[in-house]
């Protein structure tokens, strides 16, 4: 891709770059699998190797390669986009690249994920290798950092290669992708020419048509280099600066979710104690309410006895003169059954006076029998005792005397 002009406007940087009319590789494998064939896989390849083999031997490395940042053309051309990550010294393997990481899971290598992680052109072909991997099986590969956790456990690598499992592929292409992918960069390809020697594809560039338009002029790699490097290092202290911002950002949200977590645990707990004292209050209400009814009872005093009609005196047998109520005694109020049955003594006198009237003509007959029957039914019901006139009339003479 031509770079058209550089230049700065409105407080930031611009690149004026061409136009590329095609889609990206990562909507080619979701939407348009059926153009991905080995053979266009393997061109795809071969195209994008050449192209990173001139950025590494401009002494770059892209550091975000990955289907979102391959474009293909409607001839299926491969164009690497977005060098918004790239940074220069790519041979330098004694420097930490440290600054403006990129990190993709599944396309980023292990070294991606430490701050400190050396990075070299084996770290962009790995990113390469695991686009490719997309490409051929629909997926990306294990993500390296969960690799790398696996082999420091001491467990088994949990990818899967693709040499002996992609049908239509040579082999040795597989392979190369194989090697590429490995968790350490020591043991991955370490440039793009090796890459091309080993899949056997260095072959020489095919004779330009004489009669094909000429490329648009563009600027000289050596100007575009030192322009991109100027405005990275201007643009680094903003990115800090930012990063910097985000990070108090970060700080300051988790102090405020750390506070209201907090004040919603005190309310939790606040909420627990009142409970607690209402349900206790509740208990000693409950206590004092259940002691004042049983004062209550043990307070009640016995019934009086019934009245005795002028001329008369009630006569009981010994021992039941009192009948007080002692609660808890088998359930039985003692003063109450004797109330129920003077009432119910009475009610049989009364229906034993009506009859006796209806039986007898005679008005004396019939009220000593009254008498007689009233006397005689309240001492059976007493047990015995007898209702006795204070001085002797006519029921005396009948037999019902002392």
């Amino acid at each position: 891709m031509g770079v058209r002009d550089v230049f700065e406007e409105n407080g930031t940087a611009y690149m004026a770059l061409d136009y590329i009319d095609g889609r990206d590789l990562h909507d080619v494998i979701e939407q348009e699998t059926w153009r991905l064939d080995p053979d266009t896989v393997r061109e795809i390849a071969v195209q994008l190797l050449d192209a990173i083999g001139h950025v590494h031997g401009m002494g770059m490395l892209h550091r975000d390669i990955s289907p979102d940042n391959i474009l293909l053309t409607h001839d299926d051309t491969p164009i690497l986009i977005d060098f918004g990550a790239a940074r220069d010294s790519a041979w330098r393997k004694s420097r930490v690249l440290s600054t403006l990481h990129v990190v993709k899971d599944g396309y980023s290598p292990q070294e991606f994920y430490l701050q400190a992680g050396e990075q070299s052109p084996a770290s962009d072909l790995y990113s390469l290798a695991a686009s490719l991997y997309r490409a051929i099986t629909g997926d990306p590969p294990v993500f390296s950092h969960r690799r790398l956790a696996a082999i420091a456990e001491r467990r088994p690598d949990p990818y899967v290669p693709l040499e002996g499992t992609a049908d239509g592929y040579d082999p040795a292409f597989l392979r190369m992708i194989d090697t590429a992918l490995a968790v350490f960069a020591r043991d991955r390809v370490q440039s793009a020419a090796d890459w091309l020697a080993g899949i056997e594809l260095a072959s020489p560039p095919e004779a330009a048509d004489p009669g094909a338009p000429l490329p648009a002029p563009t600027m000289d790699d050596a100007v575009i280099v030192e322009r991109v490097r100027r405005l990275v290092e201007a643009t680094n202290p903003e990115v800090q600066a930012l990063h910097a911002e985000r990070t108090r950002e970060r700080e300051e949200r988790a102090r405020c979710e750390a506070e209201e977590r907090a004040a919603q645990e005190a309310a939790r707990c606040r909420r627990l104690e009142e409970a607690r004292r209402e349900a206790e209050e509740a208990e000693r209400a409950y206590r004092e309410r259940q002691r004042q009814e049983a004062d209550a009872r043990r307070a009640v005093p016995a019934p009086a006895p019934e009245a005795v009609p002028d001329g008369e005196e009630a006569v009981v047998p010994p021992g039941d003169a009192e009948v007080p109520h002692v609660p808890g005694a088998g359930g039985v109020n003692r003063a109450k059954l004797l109330k129920e049955r003077v009432e119910r003594a009475r009610r049989e006198r009364e229906q034993a006076d009506t009859e006796a009237l209806s039986r007898e003509d005679g008005s004396g007959g019939t009220a000593g029998r009254g008498r007689t029957s009233r006397g005689s039914l309240f001492g059976l019901m007493l047990g015995g005792g007898w209702l006795r006139p204070a001085t002797r009339d006519a029921s005396s003479k009948e037999g019902f005397g002392a």
